[in-house]
């Protein structure tokens, strides 16, 4: 790709990110935009004006950067780098090309607390359901 049509794909992927909080691609557009939203929201951490606008002008989109440093930029205060996720999907379906799911970390069900849920349900047992008898009838 040239320059211009390489940026206008970033730029709407990262959209397509901060709108939704997560979104399916390639796995090579995943490794690619990951970074460049990695910079985005460590420009967004500054918090004064002249990074709110530096924001503004990669994305074109004044929606998607309030919900970056509404939303996502508040919980990820306490990173310093690693912000977004790829978890592979597995080959596409018409033309074998990789797929993965690019995320932020902070919105990923981490495993501890999944493991957690677990535990609790396996300490308090499976559940018992009593079945009714039912009767036979005559025919």
């Amino acid at each position: 790709r040239d320059r211009s049509s390489r940026q206008a794909l970033f730029r709407s992927l990262a959209v397509s990110l901060l709108k939704n909080g997560a979104i399916e691609t390639t796995l090579a557009r995943a490794k690619a935009v990951s970074g460049w939203v990695d910079k985005l929201v460590t420009t967004a951490r500054k918090g004064d004006l002249a990074s709110k606008r530096r924001v503004i002008a990669k994305l074109n989109s004044q929606e998607a950067e309030g919900r970056l440093s509404g939303e996502i930029v508040p919980l990820l205060l306490d990173r310093r780098s690693g912000f977004t996720i790829i978890i592979k999907l597995g080959p596409r379906r018409g033309d074998g090309a990789p797929m993965a799911k690019l995320e932020f970390v902070v919105l990923v069900p981490s495993k501890e607390k999944e493991r957690e849920k677990d535990r609790k349900q396996s300490k308090s047992g499976p559940k018992v359901v009593k079945s009714k008898s039912v009767k036979p009838t005559n025919v």
